[in-house]
């Protein structure tokens, strides 16, 4: 699985044009996917521990385990394993970043807890969940098996889902999504100079901050 040259559908704006995560609302419906948005309930799932890839001596399983203590920004990578190091190193930064805003950063991937051993550092600290089935994908409407993002951009090859960026409240709540239709994450150097990671990181401070606010 991987991508090669993606074909770029001029219906989507790339992100570096996106004004706002809301104005993504227009094409909620883009490709017949129905993905989850701001404003919607996150559901939480649970991993055997043998279907994640977390740092030593950490024990969480679940996204649940860390309802009520910050942000979460949970991401979804797929084709994580056929680069692997330049996405870990992409991976590590923006965890740092998200850390520093007072949030926690979870990646879903469709690669395997056996390509991912076989290919990151086993001492990194990145919190990784395996999707090899796209389960997880399903349930934020990222992916459709009768509907493969295959059958709409050439270039692509897998199955997989959308990669997208969400930041869900302790409560469940998602207040900021980004959707990216057109694999754009993917084809940018410079992802940091982009509009909707300073959004996303913004986002993630704010929220930290109203959540320590009700705590104090």
């Amino acid at each position: 699985m991987a991508i090669t040259s993606v074909k770029v559908n001029t219906f989507v704006k790339p992100f570096n044009e996106t004004a706002q995560a809301d104005t993504q609302l227009s094409i909620s419906n883009y490709y017949g996917f129905q993905p989850l948005k701001t404003g919607n309930r996150a559901p939480y799932f649970h991993h055997p521990v043998t279907q994640t890839l977390f740092p030593k001596n950490n024990n969480h399983r679940s996204l649940s385990r860390l309802k009520y203590t910050k942000p979460v920004v949970l991401i979804f990578r797929p084709i994580f394993h056929n680069d692997a190091d330049i996405q870990r190193l992409f991976l590590e930064s923006l965890q740092a970043d998200i850390n520093v805003m007072g949030g926690e950063l979870m990646t879903v991937t469709n690669a395997s807890i056996r390509d991912l051993l076989a290919n990151l550092q086993q001492d990194n600290r990145l919190h990784i969940f395996s999707d090899k089935e796209n389960n997880i994908s399903t349930q934020y409407g990222l992916y459709n098996a009768e509907n493969p993002v295959t059958d709409w951009l050439s270039g692509i090859e897998g199955d997989i889902s959308l990669p997208a960026f969400y930041i869900i409240n302790p409560n469940g709540k998602i207040v900021y999504h980004y959707i990216d239709y057109n694999f754009r994450t993917y084809g940018y150097d410079n992802i940091y100079g982009q509009l909707f990671i300073r959004q996303l990181l913004t986002n993630v401070y704010q929220n930290a901050q109203k959540l320590k606010e009700k705590l104090n």
